[in-house]
C-alpha cells in the first residue's frame, strides 16, 4: 500500500495550514506543518508532492528552498500572504499535486 501524498506547508499559521488541508482533501492529499528550521529534515522524511510558503518567507533564501524541492522532487508553491483568496490557492495546491504527480510517474 502506498502512503498517501502529502502537502508540507512551511512557517505559516495554524489557520493558514487549515485552509491549505481544506484543499489537500480535494486533492486526496495529507498536511504536515512544519517550520522553517525543520523543513529540509521533514521534507525528506515525507517526501512532499508540494512545499507551501509564503513568498516572502521563500525569499529569505529562495536558493535553499528550491534545493530542498528539487532534492525531494517537490513542487515549490509560494503564495503571496495568507490572505490569498481560497480559489486561488486551490489552484495553485491542486495544479502542484498534479504536476509532482505527472513528473514522478515519468520517473518511475
Amino acid at each position: 500500500m502506498n502512503p498517501a501524498p502529502v502537502i508540507l506547508v512551511v512557517g505559516c499559521s495554524r489557520t493558514f495550514a487549515r485552509r491549505c488541508r481544506d484543499v489537500a482533501i480535494i486533492g486526496q492529499a495529507l498536511v504536515v506543518e512544519t517550520d522553517i528550521a525543520s523543513m529540509a529534515t521533514v521534507a525528506a522524511q515525507t517526501r512532499p508532492l508540494a512545499m507551501i510558503m509564503l513568498e516572502d518567507v521563500c525569499a529569505f533564501d529562495t536558493a535553499s528552498f528550491t534545493g530542498i524541492a528539487s532534492a525531494v522532487r517537490s513542487q515549490l508553491v509560494m503564495v503571496a500572504d495568507e490572505e490569498v483568496a481560497q480559489i486561488e490557492l486551490e489552484q495553485l495546491i491542486l495544479g502542484a499535486i498534479q504536476n509532482a504527480e505527472s513528473q514522478r510517474a515519468s520517473y518511475a
